[in-house]
């Protein structure tokens, strides 16, 4: 079903595949796999899962000498993207990539999905999380993740304690989180999130030309990263110094051969 897309098709006939080694080193990439079509989500998974499987296995034989860039990377949901396969070499990403200068954030609005990919991967990755950010969930949710951040006071039991902090984190306000710091010594702290000022990105998205949009939404403008950080440092943002933005000559297609 999914062959029937003319995106998938596209993607098979590509003449090669994304530079991981080259990504983690330089620049910025962005991956979008959300929003398929309709009755299409099989297709996701299908380009999402192989390329999440190449991005692991760069990772994991990243070589590491005094000038390896340390190297950041966001997955926002995703478990969508693991296949039954590919959840070992997920947990082994998790014990090793700190070795590899490599700091993972993972995004996700539920437990419950990352334990529905695989029972002990949630167990594995609260396990080599440094940091954890939980926001207001339900109270399934927040029971498992009251294991380990529970702190009881001297006149209450270990079980009273789970409670009033299941009661917590089920009731918190918007913008209100649980910050846990497992390196530092004072446990889980309760903070605020600041408010973000939505009119200047507006104003700053207004001002990209309607062509350049296209090809950000297509993904092929490759953006200079010197012109991109003065650009982003100077206050104002001033419309005539933007950075230079240069769109990649596509090449020219190469259909895959038949099967059968």
């Amino acid at each position: 079903m999914v062959f029937h897309l003319p995106e998938i098709r596209q993607a098979l006939s590509a003449p090669r595949c994304i530079d991981f080694n080259d990504c983690l080193s330089t620049g910025l990439t962005l991956l979008d796999f959300g929003s398929p079509p309709g009755g299409a989500e099989a297709a996701m998974r299908f380009i999402a899962g192989p390329i999440a499987g190449r991005l692991s296995r760069s990772i994991l034989s990243r070589r590491v000498d005094e000038g390896t860039p340390q190297a950041v990377v966001l997955f926002e949901e995703f478990q969508e993207l693991l296949q039954r396969h590919q959840v070992q070499q997920f947990k082994r990403l998790l014990s090793l990539c700190r070795f590899k200068r490599v700091a993972l954030h993972f995004s996700n609005q539920q437990p419950a999905q990352i334990a529905a990919a695989d029972r002990s991967l949630l167990k594995v990755l609260r396990t080599n999380l440094g940091a954890e950010v939980i926001f207001r969930s339900s109270v399934e949710d927040a029971r498992a993740l009251s294991e380990g951040l529970s702190v009881r006071s001297p006149d209450e039991t270990l079980a009273q304690a789970r409670t009033r902090f299941v009661e917590e984190i089920a009731s918190l306000p918007r913008r209100h989180f649980i910050l846990w710091l497992k390196s530092a010594l004072y446990g889980q702290e309760r903070l605020t999130s600041p408010r973000l000022d939505f009119e200047h990105l507006r104003q700053a998205v207004a001002r990209v030309p309607a062509e350049v949009r296209e090809r950000i939404r297509s993904g092929i403008v490759s953006v200079d990263r010197t012109e991109l950080e003065d650009a982003l440092a100077a206050e104002g943002r001033s419309a005539v110094h933007q950075p230079r933005i240069v769109p990649i000559q596509p090449e020219r297609r190469v259909r895959a051969p038949r099967l059968g």
